[in-house]
């Protein structure tokens, strides 16, 4: 129970008081504990870390299912900022900590939510740590390559006691990184060649809260060398940016299939949740040719 402020007490007078309501305005302004990269925020309970931070236009992670190195690119004019993150529970009791507690702000004051980061080394979506455990793992933003003054954050704060934010300034260059490509190329590319494009079709842009969903789509342009299969693979991601469900395919060897200017695909029909906002559908496959990924993605919203 919030004690009371205490306040005087007014005298006791004879004469007719005459009483005034005064009504006080009290913004609240979100606290902002401002870091480095590298430096670690704390409470009784949790110790947050941005290890370090990198500001790209693509990164290789290794495919268990695939057995190799694969490459993801950012979309033209965007660029990955990926942060290596730690998490420890400090605490007395056990803590459930979630990557969706992790933003990115520009110097103009968009936001940017967690994305999909392909590779092993991802931050758990949801982590459960008993005290003295702790959880590593990186996250990645996708934003403008011209945006600046990027900083990561991490709320601490809850419905009840407001917004408490931890703040890691990014130094970046003026220009995202492009890191060398080690991904061992098999076949020759001609000048001819053209990579997949894939392209969704909706049923429709808005639907109602646990309806059904239904979607095509196209894949462009797909090659294959007779040696791989070809894996197609179908995700939906929540307004929050948390997968919730996949799957996958092959269309290579054992479907007898080599190659092919055109495919059309039609999704299983999926039971939609129930929860209000803009969903992702994202469709990928992977070209053999030069290792790459082709990923397309197309929103949808979802209202109750």
């Amino acid at each position: 129970m919030f004690e009371e402020t205490p306040v005087k007490k007014a005298e006791t007078q004879s004469q007719e008081i005459t009483k005034t309501t005064v009504t006080t305005t009290v913004t609240i302004t979100p606290y902002v504990l401002k870091l480095k990269v590298g430096e670690t925020a704390k409470t009784s309970k949790l110790e947050v870390t941005v290890v370090s931070a990198q500001w790209t236009k693509l990164y290789q992670y290794y495919s268990t299912i695939l057995k190799e190195t694969m490459i993801e690119e950012a979309k033209p004019g965007k660029a990955f900022v990926i942060a290596d993150v730690l998490i420890k529970n400090v605490g007395t009791n056990r803590v459930l900590v979630t990557s969706g507690s992790f933003s990115l702000v520009d110097s103009e004051g968009y936001r940017y939510d967690p994305g999909l980061y392909l590779g092993d080394d991802q931050l758990e979506v949801l982590k459960q740590l008993y005290p003295g455990e702790k959880t590593r793992g990186k996250i990645l933003f996708e934003v403008p390559e011209t945006a600046t003054g990027l900083k990561v954050q991490y709320d601490f704060g809850n419905l009840l006691t407001g917004i408490k934010l931890a703040s890691w300034e990014i130094e970046i260059p003026s220009k995202p990184t492009v890191p060398p490509v080690t991904t061992k190329v098999t076949t020759t590319v001609t000048e001819a060649y053209k990579p997949p494009k894939i392209v969704i079709h909706l049923q429709k842009k808005v639907y109602t809260a646990g309806e059904y969903f239904e979607a095509t789509y196209d894949v462009y342009n797909v090659i294959h060398d007779g040696k791989y299969d070809i894996h197609i693979y179908e995700e939906l991601f929540n307004p929050e940016g948390f997968q919730l469900w996949r799957d996958s395919y092959d269309i290579g060897r054992e479907r007898g299939f080599t190659s092919a200017d055109f495919l059309h695909y039609k999704l299983y029909t999926k039971h939609l949740p129930s929860k209000p906002g803009e969903y992702t559908l994202a469709v990928t496959i992977h070209d053999y040719i030069t290792g790459l990924r082709t990923t397309e993605r197309a929103k949808f919203t979802i209202i109750s």
